[in-house]
């Protein structure tokens, strides 16, 4: 039994770092895998995220410019102040201005 223990080779430095690096070499390709399948699903929630968001955008930017109905209202009311100054012009009568309209803010729920 003794003569077995003393045949067999004492580890040199070499092979003894040759050991450590395959053990390390499959923790860190173990760990380089976990890394890379954590990325994967992260960049895959970030493109579905940015999907979502970006069609939300879309159609909320529609909220955020003025309703044509209240452009052709406040041309009209602008046409009617300018007619009426005429008028006031000519005849002697001071008639009413009305009042100009307010200009277009978006509410602040769509902001």
């Amino acid at each position: 039994m003794y003569d077995q223990a003393v045949n067999k080779e004492k580890p040199t430095i070499e092979k003894s770092w040759e050991e450590v690096m395959k053990k390390l070499d499959i923790l860190d390709d173990d760990l380089v895998n976990g890394y890379k399948d954590d990325i994967d699903t992260l960049l895959v929630f970030a493109g579905l995220f940015s999907a979502v968001v970006t069609a939300f955008t879309i159609e909320s930017y529609k909220w955020l410019q003025e309703d044509p109905a209240d452009t052709t209202s406040m041309l009209l009311n602008t046409t009617v102040m300018l007619l009426t100054q005429i008028v006031q012009q000519n005849t002697t009568n001071q008639l009413p201005i009305p009042s100009p309209p307010p200009t277009f803010i978006p509410s602040p729920s769509v902001v």
